[in-house]
């Protein structure tokens, strides 16, 4: 897909998919992965959240939402972070819940 990023390498000297030119590493796919994070409470650091979802992959970005201008409270956080993680494993799924900085949170993708 056009739409896909070129994120790590492996030890083997080949031709990068990308490009086609030799490289000295092996260039492989890994596309990154946007996550939900429900109702986490406010006191949880971005620190906290990359920190727990580091076993599952490399956490390229956490971002908090807030209400839009249209709403009764505009600014106001939500309580849900996006998550853009490259997972270690293209097939791993993470539960349904996880636990971050002591608060359990539902996750979805």
């Amino acid at each position: 897909s056009r739409h896909r990023k070129l994120y790590g390498t492996t030890r083997e000297s080949t031709f990068c998919r990308s490009t086609g030119q030799p490289t000295r590493y092996r260039s492989f796919w890994r596309i990154a992965q946007g996550q939900r994070l429900l109702e986490l409470p406010p006191y949880v650091t971005e620190h906290q959240v990359k920190a727990a979802l580091a076993e599952f992959g490399e956490v390229l970005s956490v971002t908090e939402t807030v209400y839009g201008e249209d709403s009764k409270v505009p600014g106001v956080k939500t309580g849900i972070r996006l998550v853009k993680i490259i997972l270690n494993t293209p097939t791993l799924q993470t539960g349904p819940t996880i636990t971050v900085g002591g608060e359990r949170t539902t996750i979805t993708y």
